[in-house]
């Protein structure tokens, strides 16, 4: 379900900017185009996506609630609570589409991995994300040099400083993580080290929040839910 209503969200920027004529950057006031309502609906989203943690307390496995975790989806949720508050038009389309699609990316990875079916974009989600970050950031930067002087406010002003916070935050905590469980290591030398060091990347390879909801996921489609797994396990 998250895959197809990020899809959606993904389809209907493209849409109104491509086919509605909503300005693809340096606008501050279009809402006519049906973009501003996919980005309450990505708003929303942000609650629905507290299930992530959910499931890691109902599993018992506190040591994924992270830092990185609970800050990524705690303060996501109030940054788009300001975007739909203070500056709901315009150029507040665009971080909702990267976003959007990036949530596509990583529930096809959940979907995947309930399958059983590997997933080859899964080490580039994190690179993916980083790559949000970075493009957000400079998208609003350059937006704000093309806003028309005379329509801009301050809360438009206080929505981009708020965003560019954001991104900026989310990158770094990204990119330490990216930086732990791709850090090249290895252990001996020769094609043996090569092998045991790309087996203790491996061990790091997913993101907790997705280790987390797909386990929880397969329980639920073995119908084994209530079976909570012990602190001895």
């Amino acid at each position: 379900m998250q895959v197809l209503l990020n899809g959606w969200m993904v389809y209907r920027f493209i849409n109104a900017v491509l086919n509605q004529g909503h300005p693809f950057i340096g606008d501050i006031s279009t809402v006519h185009t049906g973009a501003p309502f996919a980005v309450f609906v990505h708003y929303m989203d942000k609650y629905l996506e507290f299930f992530d943690t959910y499931f890691m307390v109902l599993r018992g496995k506190m040591d994924q609630v992270s830092f990185l975790h609970v800050y990524h989806h705690c303060t996501i949720a109030w940054a788009w609570w300001a975007a739909i508050s203070l500056f709901p038009g315009g150029d507040s389309y665009f971080g909702a589409l990267l976003n959007s699609w990036i949530h596509v990316m990583m529930y096809s990875y959940y979907a995947l991995a309930l399958l059983k079916v590997r997933c080859p974009w899964k080490r580039f989600l994190t690179q993916a994300q980083l790559l949000q970050f970075s493009t957000v950031v400079v998208y609003s930067l350059v937006c704000m040099q093309m806003w028309p002087k005379d329509l801009v406010e301050s809360r438009h002003y206080l929505c981009i400083f708020i965003q560019v916070f954001e991104m900026v935050s989310l990158f770094v905590l990204f990119a330490l993580f990216y930086r732990r469980s791709y850090g090249g290591k290895k252990a001996g030398g020769g094609a043996k080290g090569r092998s045991a060091g790309k087996s203790v990347a491996s061990e790091k390879d997913d993101d907790q929040c997705q280790k987390a909801v797909a386990a929880t996921m397969k329980n639920i489609v073995e119908g084994n839910i209530s079976t909570l797994p012990s602190s001895s396990k």
